[in-house]
């Protein structure tokens, strides 16, 4: 009988695993114990792999951790609106509270934007940077960048991988549903996060 030559094998007493053929993943296989993409960046070739296997689904991407922070914006009025409101996240909703969405102040942030009844705060991310993460607003996506950064730490959010959100206060209040936002970038888990304004003065 031929000697039979076997590519896929235990050695090192089991402490090393050569796969030398072909690797099958079945439907449903999980995998646990693989370290984050970020803390991989000094080797490039495990990072780009891990990465690819979160991106085809056979690993489970890592997940954000969403939070929220008050800041201050550099228009006046924007800076008032957000002072009189209060921000708290929790199972996927970050809700903005104020007394009475009528009372905020109208905010001219530019041609670009407009004015409206503008309210700026922090999300923070838990990424140890804003660098390729993507926001999408369904109505532009943009990924940020190292200028997203430093817009960051010029309203006073000084923790890393945290961007600051301007959100149409009156617009949102209009919406029963809220406004939906999504996060994704490379080895992580797309999250969705809905924005809600609720009023706290007795009508």
């Amino acid at each position: 009988m031929k000697d039979r030559v076997t590519k896929n094998y235990a050695t090192d007493g089991g402490d090393t695993w050569v796969v030398g053929g072909k690797l099958v993943i079945e439907d449903g296989a999980k995998f646990s114990g693989f370290p984050r993409v970020e803390n991989l960046a000094s080797n490039a070739n495990v990072a780009s792999l891990i990465a690819a296997l979160k991106k085809a689904k056979i690993m489970v991407g890592d997940a954000f951790t969403i939070n929220v922070a008050s800041c201050t914006p550099p228009v006046a009025e924007t800076a008032q609106n957000s002072a009189a409101a209060t921000v708290t996240y929790a199972n996927g909703v970050i809700t903005v509270s104020v007394p009475k969405v009528s009372a905020l102040k109208d905010a001219d942030h530019g041609e670009t934007w407009g004015t409206h009844k503008w309210i700026g705060f922090g999300v923070s991310t838990g990424l140890s940077t804003l660098v390729g993460l993507v926001f999408n607003d369904h109505v532009a996506e943009v990924t940020l960048t190292a200028a997203d950064e430093a817009e960051a730490q010029s309203v006073g959010l000084n923790t890393d991988g945290q961007f600051v959100l301007y959100i149409k206060a009156e617009d949102v209040f209009a919406r029963p549903d809220g406004k939906s936002i999504i996060l994704s970038k490379e080895g992580y888990e797309d999250t969705e996060i809905i924005i809600k304004v609720v009023e706290t003065a007795n009508a």
